[in-house]
């Protein structure tokens, strides 16, 4: 195991990246308006706990077959509006947030988690 880590690959479903999915993003398709894998790696490394999210590069969604608990959904390079997965609401969810960048992901995503544990 200790090998597979030094390899950079993920070991543990409590690492913040091994809950991340992320379509290719506008590195590999001309619909994505944004570079998802490189924000999911960025918003990763900002995470205080390992949470379900879904980066996507445009409404396609084609990274998920599923609404994930949080999707990211692309507005401009580096930018994404926040939406909360919610039943009585068809799509990806509620919209939490609007054009936020990957950092106000990430603090909005660890106050939220801070907030539900205590």
């Amino acid at each position: 195991m200790a090998a597979l880590q030094a390899a950079g690959l993920i070991c543990s479903a409590e690492q913040p990246l091994a809950q991340i999915v992320a379509c290719t993003g506008s590195a590999g398709c001309a619909k994505g308006l944004a570079d998802t894998k490189a924000d999911a790696l960025q918003l990763a490394s900002g995470l205080a706990v390992s949470q379900a999210v879904h980066l996507s590069g445009c409404t396609r969604s084609c990274a998920a077959a599923h609404v994930a608990p949080v999707t990211l959904l692309a507005v401009a390079p580096g930018r994404y509006d926040l939406y909360f997965r919610d039943a009585t609401h068809s799509g990806f969810g509620v919209l939490r947030a609007r054009d936020l960048t990957i950092e106000a992901v990430g603090a909005q995503l660890n106050a939220d988690s801070r907030s539900s544990i205590a």
